[in-house]
This record gives structure tokens, C-alpha cells and sequence, in this order.
């Protein structure tokens, strides 16, 4: 029997778990050294502590969680309880980097040269502007629509995401940014418009424009919920919406606001296969983009 147990009860392990489904291994527990979580349950499954690796019988043990140190460190409490020698394996850096998001993103770019899709392109939540350099690299001939509060979370959205317990998300986080560092990133800085302001008041000037990719990366279920209120009727058919933490552990508002969105209008949005949590939600035809 393969049992497995997953050292990172985070979002690192709730992706690997899911990557471990299809492949006949039973993921019995999660680890984490986290002394407050160890009678916690996540994913339905029990918390354990280090210390109770010595008890619970497991057949594989994955370490689950980022960076070279952390890893290390972990690595040296197994060896301390005395299971160096016991099945333990970390993830490949190809696992670690792969960004099914930005494989998304050149799909979609080939998908709207190859069949001539209209519109143009666009991301709501900027932040320093690493994505959007990507959008922009990838669509060098469209132009490209940049909203941003550039300020961090605003309270407005804040105080939804408390009353609902979506978060622990903090007005003014991600504030460190500004317009110029955005646009130092950009290949083709020319085809930026920057939309700065609450959403979705910014979009004012750009009520009759079309789109044929769309980033929705705002984290908070308010900006994702009115994010998609104004750029699904607008996408052209054959264009996508890639949302990003759609089934974030730490942004939980970001799905509820597209599942929301989708069961009022009978669409499917499709789940990637990445760390993040990311979907995609593609405009069959049968839509018209005009409101």
C-alpha cells in the first residue's frame, strides 16, 4: 500500500496532494512543525507534528514547501527523529517552477493569432507589473489595459472580505508600487493604458472596448466578482479569462467571487493544473461580447 504524508500543510501541499490523486498513492496526513496546528485538520485530512512521524505508519514521505534553506532544515528534523533512511523526496525544481499561468497565457497568444480573435488585452491587479510584462511580451500589436488601485487593497474591498472571513488580507497590502515601475518593465511600454483607481469605477473610459485575454488576478472576492461582471461580456468568443488563486488557501474570496459568477450564468471555469490555484474560463460561441 503506498500511504503517503505530505510535510506542508500549505498551499505547496494541497497542490501536491491533488497532483498525487491519479497516481494510485493514499495521502494520510500532513505535516507541519506549527505546534498550534497539530490537532487541526486540513483538506479533511489530520495535521500531525514532526514528532509523530516515529508513530503513524506511512510508506513515502513528500516535503512540500519552497525554498533550498527551508527544505534543509526539514531534511535535518528527519534525520534527528532517525528516518534519513526512510522514503523521503522533495520536489523537483522543474515542479517547483512550473507556472501553468504563463503556459496559459502563450497558448491563448497562439490561439488568437492562429484564429484572428478580436479585442484587446488586459490585467486587473498589477501589482509590480511581472505578469503583465509577460501579457505584454506575448501581445506585442494589442493594447494592452492595466487596472490597479496602485495603492494596495483598499479598504472598500477590505471590509468584505472581514464580514465574510475570506481573508486576513490588510488594506494597503501590495502597495509597494507605482505606475513607472510597472511600465520599466514592459516590452512594449507604448501599448500600456494604466487605469489606475477603485475598480470598477476606473473602467468608465473603456465601457465599449473588447477584449481577447483577460489576467484577473485582484485576490479579493469583491474586485474578482466585479472583474468578471465587466470583462466576461466583453471578451471576444474563443478569448479567456485566467484567474489567478482560484482555489487559494490564503485568498479564499477570489474563488467564491468566480463560482458566484459562473452558477448565475450556467458557465464552467476550468481548474490548471499549477501551485497557485489558477483557472481559466474560455468564451464558447453563442456569446456576443457586446453588453
Amino acid at each position: 500500500m503506498n500511504r503517503v504524508v505530505i510535510w506542508g500543510a500549505g498551499q505547496c501541499g494541497k497542490w501536491l496532494r491533488k497532483l498525487l490523486e491519479g497516481s494510485g498513492a493514499q495521502t494520510i496526513a500532513f505535516v507541519d512543525s506549527d505546534s498550534s496546528r497539530e490537532w487541526e485538520e486540513f483538506e479533511g485530512l489530520p495535521v500531525r507534528s514532526p514528532k509523530d512521524l516515529t508513530a503513524i505508519e506511512w510508506d513515502r514521505l513528500f516535503v512540500a514547501v519552497k525554498g533550498k534553506e527551508r527544505v534543509a532544515e526539514i531534511l535535518g528534523q528527519l534525520s534527528a527523529l532517525g528516518l534519513s533512511e526512510r522514503v523521503i523526496e522533495t520536489l523537483p525544481p522543474f515542479l517547483m517552477e512550473f507556472d501553468a499561468r504563463c503556459a496559459e497565457l502563450e497558448l491563448s497568444a497562439r490561439l488568437v493569432r492562429e484564429h484572428r480573435i478580436a479585442g484587446a488585452v488586459a490585467e486587473l491587479g498589477v501589482y509590480r507589473g511581472d505578469f503583465a510584462a509577460k501579457i505584454n511580451k506575448a501581445f506585442p500589436d494589442r493594447t494592452l489595459y492595466l487596472f490597479d488601485t496602485f495603492e494596495g487593497f483598499s479598504e472598500r474591498d477590505i471590509a468584505e472580505e472581514r464580514r465574510e472571513g475570506f481573508s486576513s488580507a490588510k488594506v494597503g497590502e501590495f502597495g509597494d508600487t507605482d505606475v513607472e515601475t510597472v511600465r520599466s518593465k514592459l516590452p512594449f511600454s507604448e501599448k500600456a493604458v494604466f487605469c489606475s483607481g477603485f475598480f470598477p469605477e476606473s473602467t468608465s473610459g473603456f465601457l465599449n472596448e473588447q477584449y481577447c485575454f483577460v489576467s484577473l488576478d485582484a485576490d479579493l472576492y469583491a474586485p474578482v466578482y466585479e472583474g468578471l461582471n465587466y470583462f466576461y461580456p466583453r471578451l471576444s468568443v474563443g478569448g479567456c479569462i485566467v484567474l489567478h488563486d482560484y482555489d487559494s488557501i490564503r485568498f479564499r474570496g477570489a474563488g467564491e467571487a468566480a463560482r458566484r459568477y459562473c452558477s448565475e450564468r450556467g458557465l464552467f471555469i476550468q481548474p490548471l493544473w499549477d501551485m497557485h490555484g489558477s483557472a481559466v474560463l474560455r468564451k464558447p460561441k453563442g456569446y456576443s461580447w457586446r453588453v
